[in-house]
């Protein structure tokens, strides 16, 4: 689990796959709300997913005070394809 971000910060996740693979490619990531509402959670992902060597990090914006998120990375190592899950809070201090 993340974190938790309040509303109004811009942050950048990473998503680690040291322990999985050497390198990541075409990573895509999803977000959905598991706790909560909000009408248009995929607004919260800004931009494109980047590639750091075996990391990938993503730009969060935004979000609603109160409401979990599960986001989920894939990326390909290979032949592989990988998944990385992970739940983000959003919490307004």
């Amino acid at each position: 689990m993340f974190a938790s971000k309040d509303p109004e910060e811009n942050i950048t996740l990473t998503f680690d796959f040291s322990a999985l693979a050497a390198s990541i490619a075409n990573p895509e990531i999803t977000i959905e709300v598991v706790s909560g509402t909000d009408a248009d959670a995929q607004a919260m992902l800004s931009g494109a997913a980047q590639v750091d060597g075996n990391k990938v990090l993503q730009r969060v914006t935004g979000g609603v005070d109160g409401v979990d998120y599960h986001l989920r990375c894939t990326g390909e190592s290979g032949a592989d394809k990988l998944v990385i899950p992970e739940t983000l809070r959003v919490r307004k201090r």
